[in-house]
């Protein structure tokens, strides 16, 4: 089949399961370009759910990670339904969107989203359960604060006792303590090789006690951020490459 047909031929979406695993159910459809990028459900009622679709095709032909189906989507009945959130938010063409709820309100969601230049495009702040969004302010952040591939990003983290601490996860982490009046690199600049470039996810283990996930391995501050520690020896691994011996089948690297 060509790459196209494949894709046209690929199922989409969110699925659901009840059965533990036996089989599932597609509960939302974006397009046929489109999947679903973040999801966070309502920890007090599980039945509401927020997901984020984003707009991704990558093959040997063609790449897409931008598209008119970045939306946010909400869900009142665990799935069964789902409608698009807009009032606040943008519209037209972009790129990913990453999705936080607030651990101390479930009314309150973040969204940030990432343009089509791969770009941080905003933040935005919902108080009441996604029915409105207000802008949360980015003046400060340098305009290359994901590097032109935001894509690769679309991560936003907020501290579960303060909703005015808020981190944008890129190439760089930069943070805010006041709802984005200003902010700060909260980490050493990637090319200090002190914390390692590309930050993909970020928790709270107390006020000052971060985890920080990166490219090149997982960080810990137990000072708000002024000191980094590189936390060694992760029992895990990945394995990028598969080959087999074409003389001996039994050899495998």
């Amino acid at each position: 089949l060509s790459m196209r047909r494949q894709r046209r031929m690929c199922i989409r979406g969110r699925y659901r399961r009840d059965d533990g695993g036996e089989s599932w159910e597609q509960i939302l459809f974006g397009s046929e370009t489109a999947g679903i990028i973040d999801l966070v459900m309502n920890p007090e009622d599980p039945s509401v759910l927020y997901a984020a679709g984003w707009n991704r095709i990558r093959t040997n032909l063609e790449s897409i990670a931008s598209g008119e189906d970045a939306n946010i989507f909400k869900s009142i009945d665990g799935g069964d339904s789902w409608e698009v959130l807009s009032s606040g938010l943008p519209s037209g063409l972009m790129s990913r969107i990453g999705l936080y709820l607030w651990e101390g309100n479930p009314e309150v969601l973040f969204a940030l989203y990432v343009n089509p230049s791969f770009q941080l495009e905003g933040i935005y702040k919902s108080n009441n359960a996604g029915d409105s969004f207000e802008t949360i302010p980015t003046f400060n952040i340098p305009p290359n604060a994901l590097g032109g591939f935001g894509w690769y990003f679309g991560k936003i983290r907020v501290s579960p006792t303060d909703q005015d601490e808020i981190s944008v996860l890129g190439v760089d982490l930069y943070s805010t303590t006041n709802g984005g009046n200003s902010w700060l690199m909260s980490a050493p600049p990637w090319f200090e090789y002190i914390v390692h470039a590309d930050k993909h996810d970020m928790v709270y283990l107390g006020p000052n006690d971060v985890l920080l996930a990166t490219d090149g391995g997982l960080y810990r501050t137990t000072d708000g951020g002024t000191t980094w520690a590189d936390v060694d020896r992760i029992p895990n691994t990945q394995f990028h490459r598969i080959a087999t011996s074409p003389h001996d089948e039994n050899l495998i690297y």
